[in-house]
């Protein structure tokens, strides 16, 4: 072979070696692009669940912070709009454990002293997001 026949060959040579590495930069571009590409479908995922979580809070009615006193001991409980106040009363009972009387025995008033419905839900009550109700023994009931 001629010399220049060599020298081109030297030539193909480094060009294919420069191809090579191009070719890997490509490759790491696209493995970059492909991870940015994963973290963000992962991202989607996850907005995705945290605002399905929300609808499903707010599907299943919103939330009243209650703080229930019992007998001067304040609780502090979150009743869904839907929950009847009995089921309050009862949270508030086994919280405070105060179990010696049944809760048919412990009336519910508001902040006016007005005696209110264990049967009607938190809802039929319009408390808004938070409101404080008193628990106490009916009159008798102690024994």
């Amino acid at each position: 072979m001629s010399e220049s026949g060599n020298k081109s060959a030297e030539q193909l040579e480094h060009e294919a070696e420069f191809l090579k590495k191009e070719f890997e930069g490509v490759e790491d571009v696209i493995r970059s692009e492909e991870k940015i590409k994963h973290d963000l479908e992962e991202r989607e995922h996850e907005l995705e669940d945290e605002a399905r979580r929300e609808r499903e809070k707010h599907d299943h009615g919103h939330l009243v912070q209650v703080t229930m006193v019992v007998n001067g001991q304040p609780v502090v409980l979150e009743a869904e709009e839907k929950e009847k106040l009995a089921d309050v009363r009862q949270k508030a009972l086994k919280e405070t454990q105060n179990s010696a009387q049944p809760p048919e025995n412990w009336e519910i008033k508001d902040e006016a002293g007005t005696v209110l419905d264990p049967e009607k839900r938190v809802a039929e009550y319009h408390f808004g997001k938070e409101v404080t109700l008193f628990l106490s023994l009916k009159a008798g009931a102690a024994g």
